[in-house]
């Protein structure tokens, strides 16, 4: 049976309510792995890939500002990406 590998990007912007007079920003990216089952190997595999994208992800939007240049970020690295999650799937058989 073939993994099916799906990564998808989300980024999402919040605003709470005003703390102490000042506006509280927090902003993440949201990194949804899919794997092909529930079995222990799929899942184990599915937790690699994150943990890599992730590592990859981290030092290139550590100056990232704004939603707007999160997502050109990523855009300008799909590739990256890509093969970053190709490279743990075939590491580890897929």
């Amino acid at each position: 049976m073939s993994f099916l590998c799906v990564l998808t990007l989300m980024l999402f912007l919040f605003l709470p309510a005003k703390n102490s007079g000042q506006a509280n920003i927090n902003e993440f990216l949201r990194i949804h792995i899919r794997a092909n089952s529930n079995n222990l190997n799929d899942q184990e595999v599915k937790y690699e890939v994150k943990d890599e994208i992730v590592k990859v992800l981290t030092p290139i939007l550590s100056e990232v500002k704004t939603k707007e240049e999160a997502t050109s970020v990523i855009s300008e690295n799909l590739t990256l990406i890509e093969n970053t999650a190709n490279n743990v799937l075939s590491k580890n058989g897929f």
